[in-house]
């Protein structure tokens, strides 16, 4: 590996609670170390792998294991007025938002299948 390309692993622990609508809501998150995250492993949980890039205002997800070829992107604004403003990239192919198939507390029971019939609302299909 390439030292100026080094991967800073961040443990953390985030609940989203979306608005009734759907969209933005409350988010907490709590930062863990090495230890702690070491600690709260054993005990049973269903695990969500992925590896988070930042190209603000963008964070991209490339998920792992039963979810490999997933990839959300979400963008983040300081305030309401510039998330209004806010155009999607032209890399940006759904919007899922509002759907809570997309969350991280759906995917991470979700099979495969699951994700499949998800997408395929989209006209999208997982890659083999």
């Amino acid at each position: 590996m390439n030292t100026d390309q080094r991967e800073e692993v961040v443990y953390k622990l985030t609940q989203k609670l979306p608005t009734p609508g759907g969209g933005p809501g409350l988010i907490t998150t709590i930062y863990l170390t090495e230890e702690e995250h070491q600690a709260l492993a054993v005990l049973p949980a269903a695990v969500l792998h992925k590896t988070r890039h930042s190209f603000p205002p963008f964070r991209i997800d490339i998920f792992d294991d039963h979810l490999n070829g997933l990839f959300l992107a979400e963008a983040e604004f300081p305030n309401d007025e510039e998330m209004a403003e806010f155009s999607p990239a032209s890399f940006v192919i759904a919007e899922v938002t509002g759907d809570q198939r997309f969350t991280g507390g759906h995917l991470v029971t979700s099979t495969r299948h699951d994700l499949a019939e998800a997408l395929a609302d989209y006209g999208l299909s997982l890659p083999d």
